[in-house]
């Protein structure tokens, strides 16, 4: 065991952190505010539940309301084009997900694909069916598997670029 002398810690971190008494920081949550454990919503999920709130028609007793703001989006197109921008979203945030805990140089050393067309092995991984999967599981090793399975896909494409 090594003493650091002017701080009095012994080179152990698991007895030195609870020599050092911190207070833990303070948050929202310690505070117990209400709605502190939230998720906060993203732009695009916070415009869809606008364009798609509320029923489409309402009947009270004498009067019958009908919900124009909710028919006209699902008319337009609208309220589709913002449930498939959740969902490019939400995708996209798997993709950050994946390059955060596997950098683009690994990734392109373990599966074989030049460096240049990783960006491509993702967006080629976020188009398919499946790729929403992997936002239940956060195993890396089925990550890892599901990447190698779909690199071997890429390869047999004609995507990659020398």
């Amino acid at each position: 065991m090594v003493t650091v002398t002017p701080y009095n810690l012994t080179g152990r971190i698991d007895q030195d952190l609870d020599r050092l008494n911190i207070k833990p920081a303070v948050t929202s949550s310690s505070l117990k505010l209400p709605n502190a454990d939230l998720e906060l919503m993203t732009h695009s999920e916070r415009l869809l539940i606008e364009a798609d709130r509320g029923k489409y028609v309402s009947y009270y007793v004498i009067a019958l309301k009908i919900n124009l703001h909710k028919t006209l989006n699902r008319f337009s197109g609208r309220t589709k084009s913002l449930e498939d921008m959740v969902a490019r979203d939400e995708k996209m945030a798997i993709e950050k997900q994946i390059i955060t805990k596997f950098s683009k140089k690994t990734l392109s050393e373990n599966f074989d694909i030049p460096e240049t067309n990783i960006d491509g092995f993702l967006t080629f991984c976020l188009s398919q069916e499946d790729f929403s999967e992997l936002s239940n599981t956060w195993n890396t090793t089925e990550v890892r598997d599901y990447l190698k399975a779909k690199s071997i896909e890429f390869k047999r494409t004609d995507l990659i670029t020398e």
